[in-house]
């Protein structure tokens, strides 16, 4: 099937309804605090999942959920101080991890379970994984990102996507005819490079829009436009608080 004629969505898997329900999230934030002091501790990551999965029964979903929020308490009070709101744009180059704000912007317009961490971080359980393809929601999750870097007032806006992935190129085609379409856009640039990571931390005196650990680590000031995006598409996401 072509990815014009695809019309899939990033909601949720069909038994996240059973796995994130309100009575398992008690035990789901706990585990994540575990997780998050023993990495803190010294203890690896995967051998640290596995204690934890195992001593709460979790499934394999529910510990890439808890995986992705448990940041250790010293890196997280870092990420929550560097973090910025939409009024901090004004004047400023945003910089925004394309790949990474589109599809969990995806995600949380159709529904999926978006994951807030312990570093005030939103993240889904989806991915790239060398492949992406255009959903139902792609174009408003757009539509959104445009208006809402116009109102912010940014000097410019750079956006950077793997090349490597599969229709990247396309997806930058979309991309700048949506921001080009706008009179009062700012300048702007969307960029395919070899590591999208890698080029967001050279940005140093950027806005940094992205929930990657390794990119945010690396920011001044990094902002969360998965909140905004819903808001400006009216949609009220599946938001599960693993704080």
């Amino acid at each position: 099937m072509s990815d014009d004629a695809s019309e899939k969505h990033r909601g949720p898997a069909p038994k996240d309804a059973q796995l994130f329900a309100s009575d398992v999230m008690d035990t789901l934030r706990l585990a994540t605090h575990e997780l998050a002091w023993l990495i803190e501790r010294g203890y690896a990551s995967p051998s640290a999942l596995k204690l934890v999965g195992d001593r709460h029964a979790l499934t394999a979903r529910q510990r890439s959920a808890i995986e992705r929020a448990a940041v250790p308490d010293s890196i997280a009070a870092v990420r929550r101080a560097h973090r910025v709101e939409l009024g901090a744009l004004r004047d400023r180059t945003l910089a925004i991890d394309g790949f990474n704000v589109l599809i969990v912007g995806e995600s949380a317009l159709s529904g999926a379970p978006i994951f807030v961490g312990r570093d005030e971080a939103v993240r889904d359980l989806g991915g790239v994984h060398g492949s992406w393809h255009r959903v139902s929601e792609t174009e408003r999750v757009i539509a959104a990102l445009t208006s809402i870097v116009i109102a912010a007032g940014c000097a410019r806006v750079r956006v950077f996507l793997d090349a490597p992935v599969s229709n990247s190129g396309r997806l930058r085609g979309m991309i700048e005819a949506s921001f080009a379409a706008i009179a009062s856009m700012p300048p702007f640039e969307v960029t395919l490079v070899p590591n999208a990571d890698h080029a967001l931390r050279a940005e140093a005196d950027a806005v940094i829009a992205s929930a990657d650990g390794w990119v945010i680590d690396g920011a001044t000031a990094w902002i969360e436009l998965v909140r905004p995006i819903a808001e400006h598409a009216s949609v009220s996401p599946w938001w599960v608080d693993l704080r």
